[in-house]
């Protein structure tokens, strides 16, 4: 049962009577400061951060108003609030409404309708479950990201000393956030882990303050922008940014992280020994490489010998492929009894020459029941890591005692309280050589005149794998204490991830028509040379684009048998987009992806040109 409101209801009357001068909102929050030198100008607690030339604490009216009852500020809400109630429920209030903190935009938006109006309005700078922007020094951002029905404005921005982030909550929020930098072509990223979420402010987490358009006078900073960047969450040594990644360009991704509660660790310790039947990310790449390497083995059996075909691929006239050496011990198609000219499949020779085929099954070999060997995967390997440092890095190298070793590593510099790092992935093991990885030739000791670097202890840091100036470090982290950490990494994993990223690849070249770069669907057709073309690209022109041969209504039979059963990633795949489907359905989803920055640059030019022609 709801607890009666004890106190003095005020009415509308007085209400309008007993207003903050700055926000024009009720005096419901304290502290509440008379700002006037005639004691006419009232300041409330909403407006406290905003300093005034007069500023008197009131303590008789806040004596007086903890017997109030008042009413809430937002329109369309009947709740009637004691004073102590007010401040908290206005954080959660559903009618609550924020002017839109994107630039040029002025619109009040109610609290739960900023997802339909950042898809409407500002659909480049909507995110679901992970935000990632490029070339983040160039310029400054607001983007809204959704993660599990909750929203979270993130705010970037730079100056010439630092890059800052910030992720703001408009509703109280006991998630972090996880901040990584890294480019395309660098080996190294930047991990802030472990970031606190800010409740949103609209006086002081202003878009239009970031950019020098703001008009409101109320504002903390509006007239001194680098006061948002110093109230940033995550601040990072540009300097540092830029000796890290050498000026490439730089991406940063952010994703809302689950802190564990007591009772989830409670129910892992009750699981622990317990086997669940769910696929993992792991088995799910390792799955989508075995169904990739069973359509690579369709489309380069031979339908006549049932072995692997290699260049020169031949087809009939119909379009039915056939291997170099059927193709000269037959006459007709064996498939539709055809005959077969000198066509060639240039898609299955390209295929068969840039990927490893999958080992063919032996048809002759007995099905055998075997113990498997269980043989643990660190208990046979020895390896020793060393790490030094002089004034240009910190460096660091693992040696595999055993010899040439196809495992890699990843080392993480780490401040002592582990939320911020340093991180290089995919690092090369390198063979322990006993002259040259000498801990003694490093500390100066070794007395060895056989070993290479005793006398010139220099020449061995710029063989070391691993790299971190030295310089960069110290920006960031100052003088605090540094952990490091390293990692092996399974070589079979990360062969699998290269192995599925370069099908990908070949995948969507297959299926793209040289003329109008779009997806090929069925009919594929084919020229005499052995050259495709879409459907729709075939009628408009009498000879083949690539050699100028005819067409005799010959088809790709293998490219249209396969084309439902591959599964291809969206082309903004390294924007983040998780989006996965099968040719038909990719082609139509990359046309209206957020990622897509052409269809955003598009829908703005016709709005810029709707705009003129309105104008004129």
């Amino acid at each position: 049962m709801e607890k009666e409101k004890v106190g003095y209801e005020l009415t509308e009357d007085i209400v309008k009577e007993l207003k903050c001068s700055l926000c024009e909102h009720s005096l419901s929050v304290s502290p509440i400061s008379i700002i006037s030198e005639d004691a006419t100008k009232y300041k409330c607690g909403r407006c406290h951060g905003i300093k005034t030339y007069v500023e008197t604490r009131c303590y008789m009216y806040e004596k007086l108003a903890k017997h109030m009852i008042f009413p809430c500020i937002y329109a369309g809400c009947e709740e009637k609030l004691e004073w102590s109630q007010v401040k908290e429920h206005e954080k959660k209030c559903e009618h609550r409404k924020i002017v839109c903190p994107k630039q040029d935009c002025d619109v009040q938006v109610g609290v739960n309708d900023f997802i339909t109006h950042f898809k409407e309005k500002h659909k480049e700078s909507y995110h679901q479950d992970k935000l990632s922007v490029s070339n983040v020094q160039s310029y400054y951002s607001l983007d809204l990201l959704e993660k599990d029905g909750r929203l979270y404005f993130a705010i970037f921005d730079y100056n010439d000393h630092f890059c800052g982030v910030s992720v703001c909550s408009l509703e109280p929020d006991d998630h972090k956030y996880e901040l990584t930098l890294n480019s395309d072509s660098s080996r190294q990223s930047i991990v802030a882990t472990q970031q606190n979420i800010i409740p949103f402010d609209e006086k002081v987490h202003c878009f239009k303050c970031i950019s020098g358009v703001c008009k409101s006078e109320f504002h903390l900073f509006r007239y001194y922008k680098n006061g948002i960047l110093k109230r940033m969450t995550t601040k990072l040594d540009k300097q540092s940014i830029t000796r890290t990644f050498r000026g490439r360009r730089i991406n940063y991704h952010l994703a809302i992280v689950d802190e564990k509660e007591e009772h989830e660790e409670d129910l892992d310790d009750l699981v622990k020994d317990m086997v669940v039947d769910e696929v993992n990310d792991e088995e799910e790449e390792e799955f989508k490489v075995c169904k990739d390497e069973e359509i690579v083995r369709r489309m380069l059996e031979c339908p006549n010998c049932l072995e692997y075909m290699q260049s020169p691929i031949y087809q009939c006239i119909t379009g039915h492929t056939i291997c170099n050496k059927c193709k000269e011990k037959v006459e007709k198609c064996p498939t539709c009894q055809a005959e077969i000219d000198n066509t060639r499949n240039y898609i299955l020779e390209d295929i068969s020459t840039n990927l490893k085929l999958p080992s063919q099954p032996d048809k002759n070999e007995e099905a055998k029941v075997e113990d498997k060997e269980i043989m643990c995967p660190m208990g046979t390997k020895t390896y020793l890591v060393l790490f030094d440092y002089h004034m240009p890095n910190f460096v660091v190298s693992i040696c595999s005692i055993s010899g040439p070793d196809e495992t890699r590593y990843e080392v993480k510099l780490m401040s002592y309280d582990g939320k911020l790092a340093f991180v290089a992935t995919d690092q090369k093991i390198i063979p322990f050589d006993d002259t040259e990885h000498c801990f003694k030739c490093i500390s100066g000791s070794c007395k060895d005149e056989k070993h290479k670097y005793r006398l010139i202890r220099y020449a061995l840091f710029k063989r070391f794998t691993t790299k971190f100036n030295r310089d960069q470090v110290l920006y960031t982290f100052g003088h605090k204490k540094l952990n490091y950490e390293v990692n092996l990494i399974d070589s079979r994993k990360v062969f699998q991830k290269e192995l599925l990223r370069k099908k990908d690849k070949i995948f969507r070249q297959m299926y793209e028509c040289p003329i109008c770069k779009d997806y090929m669907m069925p009919p594929i057709h084919q020229c005499v040379a052995g050259h495709v073309l879409c459907n729709a690209c075939k009628g408009k022109v009498e000879k083949c684009p690539s050699c100028e041969g005819a067409y005799s209504g010959t088809r790709n039979y293998i490219l249209e048998d396969v084309v439902e059963s591959i599964v291809l990633p969206c082309q903004f795949v390294t924007e983040s987009c998780p989006f996965r489907a099968g040719v038909k359905r990719i082609a139509s989803h990359e046309l209206e992806c957020p990622l897509n920055n052409k269809k955003v640059c598009t829908e703005a030019e016709e709005k810029t040109e709707d705009v003129k022609q309105e104008a004129e």
